[in-house]
């Protein structure tokens, strides 16, 4: 199984948005986001310095996604997998392990 991180493009945005709505329950929001919201979030996030959205790729397919913000600390947040057949066989695991040897040169 590969493994792979990329960042998110506009061209992943509706699948952010597929994924964030399967599983509102863990998120402080629980609404239902539309594709106006998702996108004025997008443009938010585009603008946002230091803050970076990624997508899992699992033999070159899109699984699942992870935010970093690239402060002082690093945070890793809102990990995610939208593909469930895949939960529990290591692949966020290898995602996250790639972005922290990414980002393990900067100082926290």
């Amino acid at each position: 199984m590969k493994v792979d991180i990329i960042r998110a493009t506009d061209a992943h945005v509706e699948l952010l948005r597929q994924w964030r709505n399967a599983n509102r329950e863990w998120f402080f929001s629980t609404a239902e986001i539309s594709k106006e919201e998702q996108a004025n979030w997008w443009a938010i996030l585009n603008n946002t310095n230091g803050e970076y959205q990624y997508i899992v790729l699992c033999n070159d397919e899109p699984v699942g996604t992870f935010a970093v913000i690239d402060g002082n600390p690093i945070e890793f947040m809102c990990v995610m997998i939208g593909r469930k057949d895949l939960s529990g066989k290591g692949v966020m695991k290898a995602a996250l392990n790639q972005a922290f040897a990414l980002y393990s040169g900067k100082k926290a």
